[in-house]
């Protein structure tokens, strides 16, 4: 998340953004095609990586947009979608891995 901030105050939310996520998808699609659970675990690291550009830039854009006094109400609005992944994630994918395997 460190280099993504440097990197979005340098060159701008928009190309960082797209950047971000262009190479989230092209991790994903390497998970998808991961010959091993080692691969996969790797590919999944770098693409956990990639996808923390969109967290970065979006607390910036917040800071942009909104005064400091309603930037934590629009922080929160902002995480709702991040926390129900992390909170939903882990028991629907165990039940998917469980029945189907890990490919």
């Amino acid at each position: 998340s460190l280099i993504w901030g440097v990197i979005s105050d340098r060159y701008g939310r928009n190309l960082t953004i797209r950047i971000g996520l262009g190479l989230f998808i092209i991790f994903l699609i390497f998970c998808v095609y991961a010959p091993s659970i080692k691969h996969l675990l790797i590919f999944r690291a770098l693409q956990g990586a990639m996808i923390s550009a969109t967290m970065v830039v979006g607390q910036g854009v917040i800071a942009d947009i909104y005064s400091p006094d309603e930037r934590g109400w629009a922080t929160g609005i902002f995480f709702v979608p991040v926390l129900l992944g992390v909170i939903l994630g882990p028991p629907i994918g165990g039940v998917l891995s469980y029945l189907h395997g890990w490919r």
